[in-house]
């Protein structure tokens, strides 16, 4: 368990200049463990045919995902890390305070529960109802929502170049407290 946050992005990469970071319950005495760092120790080891969904209810917080799905459509980071494995990201916007805690884990199961294949477009109707919040899902890969939902079935890579991309640099920009 644990709250987000954010450090600065000695890097540059991320668009605010600032890295998400999860604060684990030990964090006074262990510290953050940005996004970054999860990445590297989860996500970019996982060869292409693998599916991780990861579901999180630390407002702020993330694995690294290079794309984040919006009203609109899929939206790619300006510096992304491509990998080949179907990684998934389900997490509730808030303030992170306390009425938030649960929030996402407890929907995405109900929701689960009971329609266990939705296609995307309803299960993401259905957590925003269940949170009270806009859902957020970044994603390692760009897909259709038109699709069923599937804890097993992995999107086949779909990115041109894996590694990073690097755009522009970002100078950090913290958000308000």
């Amino acid at each position: 368990s644990g709250q987000g946050a954010q450090e600065e992005d000695p890097d540059g990469y991320a668009e605010e200049g600032m890295r998400r970071t999860i604060l684990p319950a030990d964090f006074e005495e262990a510290g953050a463990i940005s996004d970054d760092r999860i990445n590297d120790l989860v996500v970019k080891a996982l060869p292409e045919g693998v599916r991780l969904t990861v579901v999180m209810d630390c407002h702020g917080a993330g694995v690294g995902l290079p794309f984040s799905h919006t009203p609109s459509g899929w939206r790619e980071e300006t510096n992304p890390y491509h990998t080949p494995a179907d990684v998934q990201l389900f997490s509730c916007e808030g303030d992170g305070g306390q009425s938030d805690l649960g929030a996402m884990a407890t929907a995405f199961c109900d929701v689960l529960r009971e329609h266990p294949r939705p296609c995307y477009s309803e299960l993401w109707a259905s957590l925003g109802m269940r949170c009270g919040t806009q859902p957020q899902l970044t994603s390692s890969q760009a897909f259709s929502f038109d699709r069923c939902f599937s804890l097993d079935d992995a999107v086949p890579n779909s990115n041109e170049q894996l590694g990073r991309s690097l755009r522009r640099r970002f100078p950090p920009r913290p958000r308000p407290v």
